[in-house]
C-alpha cells in the first residue's frame, strides 16, 4: 500500500475570472467586469493537495473550518 501524505494548513475560496477581452491600462483605466467567474477550492494546504493528487498520491487534507458561507461551499 502507497503510504499517505498529510497536508495542514489554510483552505480559502478563490475567485477565478476571465477570460478578459483586454486588460486595464496603468493609470487610464482600473476595471474590467469579468463575465465569468468560478469560485473553487484554494489556499496552501488545498492547492498541495490536490497537486499530489493529481500526480496519483494518496493525500488527506487537515484544516480547520468555520461556520460561514465560505465554509460551508
Amino acid at each position: 500500500m502507497m503510504p499517505r501524505i498529510n497536508c495542514l494548513g489554510i483552505l480559502v475560496v478563490d475567485a477565478l475570472s476571465g477570460p478578459f477581452a483586454h486588460y486595464p491600462q496603468s493609470g487610464r483605466q482600473t476595471q474590467v467586469v469579468s463575465p465569468n467567474v468560478r469560485f473553487m477550492a484554494g489556499g496552501g494546504a488545498a492547492n498541495t493537495t490536490s497537486a499530489l493528487g493529481q500526480m496519483g498520491l494518496r493525500v488527506s487534507v487537515f484544516s480547520k473550518v468555520g461556520d460561514d458561507p465560505t465554509a460551508h461551499f
